[in-house]
């Protein structure tokens, strides 16, 4: 297992490289998602968006008012590689395990989320 930072979340040592993302397809949008450490990781922030959580004005996403009530050691913070030609080569995104989605936006929804694209395989 990998050392904790001081705020208990996991932090993905090697930095996500463009090639490994990829984007799923779900009911209402499609979510940035990646394999490490032998698990599926889905970007917090895709999915507020998606499902319509947390949502600014601006259109961005209150990640910290998204994850508060979900235990740290089920999150995990990602350094992925932004486009080629951007100020800066990478941006750390929060992210939770395929596995534990319930805990971000609820066993209901998170069974509903991938279905669609499930029926479409």
């Amino acid at each position: 297992m990998l050392p904790k930072r001081a705020t208990g979340r996991r932090s993905i040592e090697d930095a996500i490289v463009a090639t490994r993302i990829r984007t799923e397809v779900c009911a209402g949008g499609s979510v940035r998602s990646f394999d490490a450490e032998g698990l599926r990781w889905l970007l917090v922030a895709d999915l507020c968006r998606v499902c319509g959580l947390h949502l600014q004005p601006n259109g961005g996403v209150n990640v910290t008012h998204a994850v508060r009530g979900i235990a740290p050691e089920h999150l995990a913070t990602a350094r992925l590689e932004t486009e080629p030609g951007t100020l800066k080569p990478f941006t750390k995104m929060l992210c939770i395990p395929a596995d534990r989605l319930d805990l971000l936006v609820g066993p209901d929804v998170a069974r509903a989320l991938f279905k669609a694209a499930e029926r479409a395989a």
